[in-house]
């Protein structure tokens, strides 16, 4: 699946500056280098839930991380993990989900 292929709109950078989270610890967001026990991603996932930009922010990591492996698929963006944002790849790739 080639991310650059979703449907939707070219995301650029520009997006950023609406984010939810551009002024937030980037801490809630990398769960990954959280030690013991479950990571906390609650708190993230909640405030990109209600973000203007949550879509804008998926589709850029989706293309970013296109190709790579899963630990390079790190923090949550979009309000997906990396583990999610990759099973989501798969699945549209199972679909052969492309620009219409």
């Amino acid at each position: 699946m080639d991310p650059n292929e979703l449907p939707g709109p070219e995301v650029t950078r520009g997006w950023w500056h609406q984010a939810a989270c551009k002024d937030k610890n980037t801490n809630d967001w990398f769960p990954e280098k959280y030690r013991g026990g479950t990571p906390p991603t609650d708190k993230a996932k909640e405030i990109c839930a209600g973000c203007v930009v949550n879509h804008d922010c998926l589709i850029a990591a989706l293309k970013e991380e296109q190709g790579q492996k899963g630990s390079f698929r790190q923090g949550i963006r979009g309000g997906l993990t990396g583990g999610e944002r990759a099973k989501l790849i798969k699945q549209l790739a199972r679909y052969n989900i492309t620009r219409r």
